[in-house]
């Protein structure tokens, strides 16, 4: 899909190395789906309030990603604890990310399905509860779960007011 403004929204921040160091801290820990997080900082970008039952609900995303994402990644994981970054590490690393973007589309379609939030919400608090929502599926306290979503809103939306 060559018109995807997820795919671009993740792009340019998921360079900022808080956003990237935290939501790997997620998957590693708690196996957060980074394309989830960010998903739910873009939904708020375009004014859309996230809601998990929409994702668990789309069957083409969950089968590609039992099917094709984890274990891609888990065999890039074992390269690197194998061999290090090697050849087949980085070529490995790189189908990742193709495969990445796939979801990342599948996602990207399913923008209509999720309600348009209240004006009166800026994008930074609806980012907040977008992110508490995704992150309240994964096994966190709930000062940690703050936290993280203070810390990930704060990064997503510097230059944004509210």
């Amino acid at each position: 899909m060559d018109n995807n403004r997820f795919w671009d929204f993740s792009l340019r921040h998921y360079t900022n190395a808080v956003v990237q160091g935290l939501c790997l801290e997620l998957q590693e820990t708690v196996g957060a789906n980074v394309n989830l997080i960010l998903f739910s900082g873009w939904l708020a970008a375009e004014r859309r309030i996230f809601r998990p039952v929409v994702v668990s609900e789309c069957e083409p995303f969950q089968e590609w990603r039992r099917q094709v994402v984890l274990p891609l990644r888990q065999s890039r994981c074992a390269v690197k604890r194998l061999q290090g970054r090697s050849e087949v590490y980085e070529v490995l690393k790189k189908a990742e990310l193709q495969v990445e973007r796939v979801e990342q589309d599948r996602l990207f379609e399913l923008e209509t399905r999720f309600d348009r939030a209240p004006l009166e919400l800026s994008v930074p608090q609806l980012a907040d509860e977008n992110l508490r929502v995704y992150l309240a599926t994964l096994p966190l306290p709930p000062a940690r779960l703050a936290q993280l979503s203070e810390q990930l809103t704060c990064e997503l939306f510097l230059d944004e007011p509210g």
